[in-house]
């Protein structure tokens, strides 16, 4: 077993590094919306850091032939390098890690390995309200009901197999015979950090989108009733995530939502 699972990521490892050559990683760059290129005379462009009013390029993009092509690296922060596949995900190219690496990976003509469908790392158990209860005392004002009507659950996930609070995201109008996930998101249960690793390195996350996820909604229960909905609620959000809308039937808001859970103003009429 430990012999596959190392085979398998190797078969990754040498994708993401076939699609970083052969892709031109400033043309990305460029597409992705950051200005300020330079000129390219090392193994870091410089470039405008994004979403910064840089007159003077504060930032770079590797662009070297080593293990780090493809990152963007604000030198006047904090925060460490990331990946072009990252950081399409951070500016809302793309709404999870796999869905950045098929896009490019089809861009610069490289197969990418057979992937797990999202619900093979997410094994649903027995619902607990008191294993929840603290998550919910974290995250007001989201309810239980709402949760669970939303399609949530505790499934085991993760290296460890910890029981953690998930969510399900799919892809267009949900009717009750079809109810197939493409994507989950997880949080610990007791509303702290996950710990996600990056390489060699692991880092704090709020929350975690699980492998194989494709960008879609949260809401079971508004997408099972968005036909029979006569008002409609709007909300818009600045950042990675769009605007999106939700039915109501009378004062009561049905929650459907782009890879996030229901705003305070939806659950809290639950």
């Amino acid at each position: 077993m430990a012999r596959t699972k190392q085979m398998k990521s190797d078969q990754w490892t040498e994708t993401r590094h076939q699609v970083l050559s052969n892709l031109d990683i400033i043309a990305v760059y460029k597409e992705l919306g950051v200005e300020g290129i330079g000129q390219n005379n090392g193994e870091w462009v410089p470039c405008c850091a994004f979403g910064k009013e840089d007159r003077t390029p504060s930032a770079g993009i590797n662009v070297s032939r080593t293990i780090q092509r493809g990152q963007y690296k604000d030198f006047t922060s904090d925060d460490h390098a990331m990946s072009l596949f990252d950081f399409s995900i951070k500016v809302g190219r793309f709404g999870s890690y796999f869905e950045s690496l098929s896009y490019y990976a089809a861009l610069a003509g490289v197969p990418i390995p057979k992937a797990k469908h999202p619900s093979d790392f997410v094994e649903p158990v027995k619902y607990n309200s008191a294993l929840a209860a603290t998550w919910f005392h974290v995250k007001p004002p989201i309810t239980e009901r709402a949760f669970l009507a939303a399609g949530g659950c505790l499934a085991k996930s993760g290296k460890e197999r910890e029981v953690r609070i998930a969510l399900p995201v799919y892809g267009s109008l949900v009717d009750k015979e079809t109810e197939i996930p493409i994507g989950w998101i997880i949080w610990h249960r007791l509303g702290v950090n996950l710990k996600v690793k990056n390489g060699d390195e692991y880092s704090d996350v709020k929350m975690k989108t699980v492998a194989g996820s494709e960008s879609g909604m949260i809401g079971l229960h508004g997408l099972k009733n968005i036909r029979q909905s006569k008002h409609w609620g709007i909300w818009s959000r600045i950042g990675m995530f769009p605007t999106f809308i939700f039915p109501m039937h009378g004062r009561k808001a049905m929650p459907v939502m782009p890879n996030i859970f229901p705003l305070p103003a939806t659950t809290s009429r639950w």
